[in-house]
């Protein structure tokens, strides 16, 4: 073969090892990349449903603080009534006494 022609066939199996060397560092890193970029759409997704369930006890706790200070308002009421109730009866059994 002639000594040129060997010699830019060498240099040509060269690059071309080169570049399969290139293109397999490339692939790596694009496994690498796209293996990153599922693991943060993982992480956003866990984020965006912890966040909707965060929302959700918000909006419920609300309701229940609200409930909550209506029942407590229930229960002062109950207690101011039984106080008149049971201040009315010994009123009464006073009277009866005297």
């Amino acid at each position: 073969m002639n000594p040129m022609l060997d010699s830019k066939y060498t240099q040509l199996r060269q690059q071309l090892t080169d570049l399969k060397e290139v293109m397999q560092a490339n692939r790596e890193d694009v496994l690498q990349q796209h293996a990153e970029k599922e693991n943060l759409l993982q992480e956003k997704w866990e984020q965006r449903k912890h966040l909707t369930t965060l929302k959700r006890i918000s909006e419920d706790y609300d309701k229940v603080l609200s409930e909550n200070n209506r029942y407590s308002n229930d229960r002062q009421e109950l207690r101011d009534s039984l106080k008149m109730i049971i201040s009315s009866t010994k009123a009464l059994h006073n009277l009866k006494k005297s």
